[in-house]
């Protein structure tokens, strides 16, 4: 996914966080719901991000004190991977 969305190669070196996202309903009535998973992971040199697969439109390094908006999900996860602990958390 690393590859396909910012065009690096990493490692996984833990996993940090798994829970079922809510079910969605597409505009053509289609329904899914998503298991998202969340490793910390360490890029395997000094690669420079890029938005690799045309879905998003800027990959980049920024150092944690001066992350860009998103969203509340994506924030809980860089907190775990912040903590210095080895246990994932599963939710629903």
């Amino acid at each position: 996914e690393v590859a396909e969305e910012a065009g690096i190669s990493c490692t996984a070196l833990r996993l940090l966080d798994m829970r079922a996202l809510p079910e969605i309903t597409y505009a053509n009535g289609d329904r899914a719901q998503y298991l998202d998973i969340c490793f910390l992971c360490e890029a395997e040199d000094s690669q420079r991000p890029f938005p690799a697969d045309g879905e998003n439109t800027e990959a980049l390094w920024c150092p944690v004190e001066d992350l860009p908006p998103m969203n509340d999900r994506f924030r809980e996860q860089l907190a775990l991977a912040l903590e210095d602990r080895a246990e994932a958390r599963f939710r629903r």
